[in-house]
């Protein structure tokens, strides 16, 4: 049976592996391994793999690399394969000049997600902000890329009737330097075909920090921060509010419904937005389920109008259809749609 190592042992072999670390002669991932091994050593032994250590060494310290550059490009997301690459040395070269500045190397997962550009930082300001919360109120969604939901990506899903708003998403990416994807399906028929666009960035540490923001458990949330300015009531509109009329024969008018689908999200975080329209502005929200879902409905023409004057700024043209118009601009009372029909003599 082999023998087992004492506590005390065990403490002086760790030390002394240190020591050999620290000069050079061992390197961090040999640990476990028997023997000295480096990554130019070709299976050589005794006498010819220390020449040959020695020459690798010397070799090495010719090369004069600029530690400096190394470590800021390594930090800025470059990979080891790219850094030898471009200093024209070994891959290991680069490794144990990381590992001789203390620079914590990166495991294969977080690797791989920093060649593809993942932990590029971006910069999102209020106003951006406040566009993708009101987005998430609706149909978009955040989703993690890594494992400790490091990294995370936005996506969105509409019918190509709304490419306009998609467009206007699209072009606050570019102002902010976020690189997107535009993709275009067909979704299966429920009542009729639908041509659908999808908008989708690239993962970004920040989108991370917002996926923890809104997913704590994996589920959505609401989250308490969450502000409810115009611009987030206008895109939560945009993603996922409907804008209904009836005509009343009687009075010869219009009445209008304003619904805000809150499909995906809990009943406590219903009533906590519901709450939220009270007490910012006085909108007497009520909540009603329609099928499945419990949704945020009012019918009071007064502050329906409120709403989407308080919203004209950010909606988008393609929203602005004939019922919106009608109750947007008090000239048009009545909407031609619904107008009471002439009596044909």
């Amino acid at each position: 049976m082999p023998k087992k190592h004492t506590e005390e042992t065990k403490r002086k072999i760790s030390e002394k592996r240190k020591q050999m670390f620290a000069s050079g002669k061992i390197q961090p991932w040999n640990k476990g391994k028997k023997g000295v091994q480096v990554p130019w050593n070709k299976g050589l032994k005794g006498e010819d793999y220390l020449k040959h250590f020695k020459k690798g060494i010397a070799k090495e310290k010719k090369l004069n690399l600029p530690d400096d550059e190394i470590i800021s490009d390594y930090e800025n997301g470059m990979t080891m394969n790219k850094l030898s690459r471009k200093n024209g040395c070994n891959i290991s070269s680069i490794r144990r000049r990381l590992v001789e500045n203390d620079i914590p190397i990166r495991d294969r997962r977080t690797s791989v997600c920093s060649a593809k550009g993942y932990l590029r930082n971006i910069s999102i300001s209020d106003y951006l902000l406040q566009v993708l919360d009101g987005v998430l109120l609706g149909d978009g969604s955040y989703r993690s890329t890594t494992i400790n939901n490091e990294t995370g990506y936005f996506s969105i899903e509409q019918s190509t009737e709304h490419k306009q708003w998609i467009d206007k998403i699209k072009e606050l990416f570019d102002k902010h330097g976020i690189e997107y994807g535009e993709y275009f399906r067909t979704r299966k028929p429920v009542k009729k075909t639908c041509e659908m666009v999808a908008l989708q960035s690239h993962s970004y540490k920040e989108f991370g920090v917002q996926y923890k923001r809104w997913y704590p458990n994996g589920k959505k949330r609401v989250p308490s921060d969450i502000n409810l300015t115009p611009i987030v009531l206008a895109h939560w509109y945009m993603g996922d509010g409907h804008l209904g009329s009836s005509h009343y024969k009687k009075y010869n008018r219009n009445y209008y419904t304003l619904r805000l689908c809150t499909d995906g999200l809990l009943k406590e975080d219903i009533e906590f937005l519901q709450k939220q329209l009270l007490d910012k502005y006085g909108y007497k929200f009520l909540i009603r389920k329609e099928g499945k879902a419990w949704r945020l409905k009012i019918n009071h023409r007064d502050i329906v109008r409120d709403f989407l004057i308080k919203t004209s700024t950010e909606m988008v043209d393609c929203f602005k259809h004939n019922r919106w118009r009608a109750l947007y601009d008090p000239s048009h009372e009545i909407d031609r749609k619904y107008s009471k029909p002439e009596k044909i003599s």
